[in-house]
């Protein structure tokens, strides 16, 4: 069986790559001959973690450009792993910035290349097109139209469903939950995910406690609120919040509603059916520049999928818009079950059955 090596930048990849390794696993391919950078879910399947993806993850354009000797480091290093291994395979799992350099590497070592959840050229950067054309063997897409997109362009690409799917779900009920976590089932619950990199926490939580705040005092007593992320030091003077990660999968499906950091959360929120909105806050730079060069009228993957505004996205989102828009949808029980609906819709056109195993043989064969 081959050598295998994964490279992974954050957490939405990790997510990505743990059932599919899994997959490989039961494919009899050893632990022991597959490599990564990785995180918490890869580190599970029981394979050679090289590096841990915290110190990679990367936030915004210009935050990447002051980060630069970092990560030029990070692809020495990993540039040095994969000539000691010589893997047989080559995986980058999305993460464009920094597994792009890998690519034309992996080739000269003798790597074939897989790239599972490839660059989104279709909304930005169309000259990325160059080194996939010329160094991967073969593309797999995490969504139907991305694979058409590619495929237009000459890429060997494939899309055998999104493995996300398959492992989001939901095994406990709100009051199992409940228990395990010490929160009222007899309450409504509503969910904050500010993102799960250092920099986009640091950028949405305080607008989340804003709004959590603001929310006690108009609806005393009425919901329990979560903020799914994990942080060293709760605030102060915060009361009736709970912060974790445990149980992510559960607190999002008995939710009422979420508030999301645009990314993999929304993808999570449409398989699960919660209503949600989203939204990103970047720096004034980054923002600027994302403005220029993002050709695609919406950013949120659902809305992306749908080909129309399922759910309300917003950009640089000061207080009072969001807190008024959360408002309305907690307000307006007709309008949460419309967007139920159209979740439905949309998860269905990610569906294809066996997925992550699938993905695994495409991989090795």
């Amino acid at each position: 069986m081959p050598k295998i090596f994964f490279s992974v930048g954050e957490i939405s990849g990790d997510l990505y790559a743990g059932p599919i390794i899994n997959h490989l696993i039961k494919l009899n391919v050893s632990p022991s001959e597959i490599f990564a950078i990785g995180g918490p879910t890869m580190k599970q399947t029981g394979i050679q973690i090289i590096k841990e993806i915290g110190n990679l993850q990367v936030f915004g354009f210009a935050e990447s450009i002051l980060s630069y000797c970092k990560i030029r480091k990070h692809l020495t290093d990993i540039k040095n792993n994969l000539y000691a291994i010589k893997p047989d395979i080559f995986v980058p799992v999305s993460f464009s910035g920094f597994n792009l350099p890998l690519l034309k590497f992996a080739k000269y070592i003798g790597s074939k290349v897989v790239y599972l959840g490839p660059p989104q050229i279709w909304a930005w950067a169309k000259f990325r097109i160059k080194p996939i054309k010329k160094y991967c063997n073969k593309v797999i897409c995490l969504f139907p139209f991305e694979h058409k997109f590619y495929q237009q362009l000459g890429v060997n690409s494939y899309y055998l469903g999104n493995p996300l799917t398959e492992y989001v779900k939901c095994d406990l009920s709100k009051q199992e939950i409940s228990q395990a976590l010490h929160l009222q089932a007899s309450l409504d619950w509503l969910t904050f995910m500010p993102g799960s990199r250092p920099a986009e926490i640091n950028a949405h939580l305080p607008l989340i406690l804003k709004i959590i705040r603001q929310l006690q005092k108009d609806y005393p007593g009425k919901f329990e609120y979560i903020v799914l992320t994990n942080i060293a030091r709760v605030p102060k003077n915060l009361s009736n919040i709970y912060f974790g990660t445990q149980y992510k999968y559960e607190l999002m499906a008995h939710s009422k509603f979420i508030s999301l950091c645009s990314g993999t959360a929304s993808l999570e929120a449409t398989i699960l059916n919660v209503p949600f909105i989203s939204f990103y806050r970047l720096s004034p730079i980054t923002y600027l520049i994302a403005k220029t060069a993002v050709k695609i009228p919406y950013f949120t993957l659902t809305n992306i999928l749908a080909n129309k505004k399922v759910v309300q996205e917003f950009a640089q989102p000061k207080f009072r818009v969001l807190y008024k828009c959360i408002k309305q949808y907690i307000n307006n029980e007709s309008v949460l079950k419309y967007i139920q609906n159209e979740l439905k819709e949309v998860k269905q056109s990610l569906i294809l059955p066996n997925s992550a195993k699938n993905i695994a043989r495409a991989i090795i064969e």
